[in-house]
């Protein structure tokens, strides 16, 4: 080790996902954490500098820098000392002072941060109208998870009192966060496997983000993520915990069961699966609960319905399964995805679920000298969709999306849609407890189903719970018998399958006839049938030139082949082989492209790899970016 750096280890499983995505996706806004503190006062610009290189000083992970390129394994790096970011930015006298610092906040997060480069984290000052100030602490998500970031806020505001105050200037002592690193490596991962593997059995496909209607047409310069917020009221709240006691679950466990449910509904199926988070704080590693890092992980969470199924011994089940996730929750998501037999590199899941209910001490943010008055966070994460659920006297729902991929309309129905199932969980279990009869999950879902469509005798969409599905979901379209030609008539079996009763009959027997077409309903009122998928046949004679055609013969192509097959352990790789399928790990995928553009002679984006992840692909991608620099230049002159 060099004299500057102080320590170098490996990256948690988290870490390295973050870190890949990171490199892949050209957005430096990914993973960029931003807390907002409005104050009651002004900062003193000096004991803020002195209070931070304190906090700097005491804590590691504020020192680090991460590295991939051809490493076997992506590494951090410890540095002893790092030039410190603090910036002030006056806006006092400004005539509109809140649209300033909403343009100001969003320029701070779009500066991203080099990740080999610290410190991947800096302040700034906000001078508001008033003597007011904010503290803008913007940083990596590399190197904190949330309870991390509260606990360094508070030696933060600690250590600017102490500065403030002419005091000396230190932070507590923490173990340092190589010793999770350490306790990470211990851990058994067979018996996790197998726990996973057992319950991703026969997820056959990821679960995509589907059925969430058209997106927003975004102009050039948009802001692509956009997030939604409901609270729910304090008397709400208190019905849906007192509804997981008498289940005898968690509250976790009702929103792991109502996000699941709203994505089973908006996929028109009965299995969903999405990303949830643990927090890895083991009682065995002494100190783990005041250490500064990320100590958390996302593992694939599988919600199964039975539309019989009573709520009651659904959310048993749902509770077991998180129960056996959280005894595994070591586990790296890609091995995890591993056990599916999914190609190495593809998504098992579009959203994710994050609940808060760790305890935050404010009063370590409430000093004489200064006092947090209120807090914004800014998070930006790789999922279209991302559900942050803080617990608390009323209950807080932030749903963040890809307007790219779900319309501002459509968050909204998904918040609501959520909200209306928790209260329709804790009423059935209310309900229960006061001696009703057990309600079923298809009841649970018509209970918090769409409107019925009425146009013209009558048309009908029902979803895979036998129910009428939420504005936007997709559904089976159905017609009512007036709506049939007079004397329509099947033989009696096939009576049974095309002919179900009606969700909601307005005489008795009431039927609707199944046309195997599918279709949502749209906000404006409006039915939209849905286009039915079909996979081209390839023409015989093109498989057979293809084949002809596979094997490397030019020296790029050669080369590219000889990275592939040292990366692999395999043979020989043609033309066409596809690198995840034989067997390609994401990180594998860091050290061939940076390998590939030593070979090569250029730089290749991570991203073309996953977009064509074939020597062949590869090759046209270099070629493509060479057409459009050389284009670039020539406009240029």
């Amino acid at each position: 080790m060099t004299p500057d750096v102080e320590d170098i280890y490996t990256l948690a499983p988290l870490q390295a996902g973050l870190l890949l995505h990171s490199l892949r996706d050209d957005d430096p806004t990914l993973f960029v954490n931003q807390l907002v503190c409005r104050l009651s006062g002004t900062l003193d610009e000096d004991a803020l500098r002195r209070g931070y290189t304190a906090l700097v000083e005491g804590n590691p992970v504020l020192r680090t820098s991460y590295h991939a390129g051809a490493l076997e394994h992506p590494v951090q790096v410890v540095h002893r000392r790092v030039e410190l970011v603090v910036d002030t930015v006056d806006l006092g006298s400004c005539a509109d002072p809140e649209t300033r610092l909403t343009q100001t906040l969003r320029a701070d997060r779009e500066r991203g941060f080099g990740l080999d480069r610290p410190p991947l984290s800096r302040l700034t000052r906000v001078i508001l109208p008033g003597g007011r100030n904010a503290l803008v602490w913007t940083f990596h998500h590399l190197l904190l998870d949330g309870w991390s970031t509260h606990l360094l806020l508070g030696d933060l505001f600690a250590a600017y009192d102490a500065a403030y105050r002419g005091r000396t200037v230190d932070v507590p002592p923490r173990r340092p966060y190589r010793d999770y690193i350490a306790w990470l490596d211990r851990q058994d991962t067979a018996a996790a496997e197998e726990f996973v593997r057992r319950e991703l059995a026969g997820t056959a496909a990821p679960t995509a983000l589907a059925g969430v209607g058209r997106p927003d047409d975004l102009p050039a310069g948009a802001v692509r993520m956009r997030t939604r917020e409901l609270t729910l009221p304090a008397d709400a709240t208190r019905r849906i915990e007192a509804a997981a006691r008498q289940a005898r679950v968690t509250l976790s466990t009702l929103l792991h069961a109502a996000w699941g449910l709203l994505q089973c509904r908006y996929n028109g199926r009965l299995d969903a699966v999405f990303g949830t988070t643990f927090s890895l704080r083991p009682p065995e590693l002494s100190g783990a609960d005041a250490m500064a890092g990320i100590l958390i992980n996302v593992l694939p969470m599988r919600v199964r319905v039975r539309p019989d199924q009573t709520v009651e011994d659904w959310l048993a089940g749902l509770h077991r399964s998180l129960l056996g996730l959280r005894q595994h929750a070591h586990l790296p998501l890609s091995a995890a995805v591993a056990t599916t037999g999914l190609p190495a590199g593809t998504p098992l899941f579009d959203s994710a679920l994050v609940v808060e209910n760790y305890p935050i001490d404010t009063s370590r943010w409430t000093r004489a000298s200064v006092a947090v008055e209120h807090i914004e966070y800014h998070e930006r994460t790789n999922h279209p969709l991302c559900l942050l659920a803080i617990a608390g006297d009323e209950l807080g729902l932030h749903l963040t999306h890809d307007r790219a991929r779900c319309s501002d309309v459509y968050a909204d129905l998904l918040l609501n849609g959520l909200a209306a199932l928790l209260t329709a969980l804790a009423d059935a279990l209310g309900d229960r407890a006061g001696g009703g009869r057990l309600m079923t999950v298809a009841e649970l879902a018509a209970a918090t189903g769409g409107p019925v469509p009425d146009s013209g005798p009558g048309i009908v969409l029902l979803d895979a719970l036998g129910s009428v599905p939420p504005l936007g979901a997709p559904g089976e379209l159905c017609l009512g018998e007036p709506a049939l030609v007079p004397g329509f008539e099947l033989p009696p079996d096939e009576a049974a399958r095309h002919f179900v009763p009606h969700p909601r009959p307005r005489t008795p027997g009431e039927r609707l006839y199944r046309t195997g077409r599918h279709a949502r309903a749209m906000p404006d009122g409006s039915i939209e049938v849905l286009p039915v998928p079909a996979e081209p046949a390839e023409p015989a004679g093109d498989a057979l030139i293809r084949a002809a055609d596979d094997t490397p013969s030019t020296p790029d192509e050669k080369a590219l082949a000889d990275l592939f097959t040292a990366l692999l352990g395999v043979e020989q790789v043609g033309l066409h082989d596809d690198f995840f399928e034989l067997g390609g790990t994401s990180l594998a995928s860091i050290r061939l492209v940076t390998q590939a553009g030593g070979v090569l002679g250029t730089e290749i984006p991570l991203e073309a790899l996953f977009t064509t992840p074939t020597v062949a692909g590869l090759l046209a991608a270099v070629r493509d970016a060479g057409a459009t620099n050389r284009a670039s230049a020539a406009v240029g002159q």
